[in-house]
């Protein structure tokens, strides 16, 4: 998934906020804030998230998700909220 979530911050970087949180090489306490806040399970990775600009979660998956869906939602969301 990384490959396509760094891929998506070179296309639309300059039109959204785009962070990478990585579990596996900084722990979840690293971000338990964070993952308290969207109610994430560590268990199911990867855990992806569009927020709108005042925070709110505008989709989320659990788990592995195609590219085309998620530029497909990444778009739309910065579209929906210019």
């Amino acid at each position: 998934m990384a490959p396509i979530v760094h891929g998506l911050r070179e296309l639309y970087g300059d039109y959204a906020t785009i962070v990478t949180l990585d579990l596996d090489r900084n722990g979840p306490n690293e971000y338990g804030p964070f993952i308290d806040a969207l109610g994430y399970d560590p268990r199911y990775r990867p855990g992806l998230y569009i927020l709108g600009p005042d925070g709110t979660v505008l989709n989320q998956w659990l788990g592995p998700v195609d590219a085309r869906t998620l530029q497909v939602a990444l778009v739309t969301a910065i579209l929906d909220n210019q």
